[in-house]
């Protein structure tokens, strides 16, 4: 909708696309457009879908004229703004901001100086408002007190928006079973193979514990031939 050579790339604004969609129901009425923005050269043609070039009103013509009462025309209608501008999304995901309140005063000084003449002035056109007698004098009281001032300002330039997402995904919860299942798998064959180890273990130290004790096992049984035989001896010797 720009001009390309006067300008470069553009980052999308929803106040520039609500201008933008104007400037096309003006030229859709007027066969014109305002110079504002002053470097849109295309706008949008909602009849065959594309942009088109067009031309600025010249000033102080029926065109300007007709391109003024269209535009009062439009912002007064929410129905037309709904239809011509049914494009323009929202700028911000986030549109809720914390205000704070805040006093401040009001007016300064230069804002005194600057209106004390006109004022005060006998000529101006202000000497129709009623003032009170006293105002010359009081002027700086009746301004500090009557006088109101409201300024908007932005208290953060950023604001945080902080979104959850599920970083398990279905990939992983399936390689995570897999990888539970195949520990379980591998801590129950390690485990396995241990107790037959330990049986294997206790199996060949009760087997060698056996025969030695088997070995040195007095021998309980008595040869009765030797005994009488070792008495027979004896009694001869006598």
């Amino acid at each position: 909708m720009f001009n390309s050579i006067a300008i470069g790339q553009v980052a999308y604004s929803e106040v520039v696309c609500y201008q933008l969609c104007e400037q096309a129901f003006i030229f859709s009425v007027c066969s014109c457009i305002l110079p504002i923005p002053l470097y849109t050269r295309y706008v949008f043609n909602r009849e065959h879908d594309n942009l088109i070039f067009t031309n600025v009103c010249h000033p102080y013509t029926e065109e300007q004229t007709c391109a003024l009462t269209t535009a009062q025309r439009f912002v007064s209608s929410p129905t037309t703004i709904a239809a011509w501008c049914s494009h323009c999304v929202l700028q911000c995901t986030y549109t809720y901001f914390p205000t704070e309140l805040s006093a401040n005063l009001a007016p300064t000084t230069a804002q005194k100086a600057y209106w004390a003449p006109i004022l005060l002035s006998n000529t101006s056109n202000w000497t129709n408002l009623s003032l009170p007698n006293d105002f010359a004098a009081n002027y700086d009281t009746y301004m500090s007190s009557n006088y109101l001032r409201v300024t908007i300002t932005c208290s953060k330039r950023y604001v945080t928006l902080n979104v959850q997402e599920a970083k398990l995904t279905i990939v992983d919860t399936f390689a995570a079973i897999g990888g539970q299942t195949g520990l379980w798998i591998g801590l129950s064959v390690l485990s396995f193979i241990e107790v037959c180890e330990l049986i294997y273990w206790q199996t060949v130290k009760w087997i060698l514990a056996f025969r030695s004790w088997h070995q040195v096992k007095p021998s309980t049984e008595i040869d009765l031939e030797k005994v009488e035989s070792c008495s027979d001896q004896v009694d001869t010797k006598k």
